[in-house]
């Protein structure tokens, strides 16, 4: 459960989860909860 294994809110979780998905290896947001994730954030 990402929501809990990364402490995100639920809009945050589901665009990671989507990213997981179609196997993307950055994000784009200028949301730093994302840090805490194992991809990795641009902007």
């Amino acid at each position: 459960n990402l929501l809990k294994k990364f402490k995100l809110d639920y809009e945050d979780a589901l665009h990671l989860a989507v990213a997981f998905k179609v196997k993307a290896k950055e994000i784009i947001s200028n949301d730093k909860d994302f840090d805490k994730t194992t991809i990795k954030r641009r902007f």
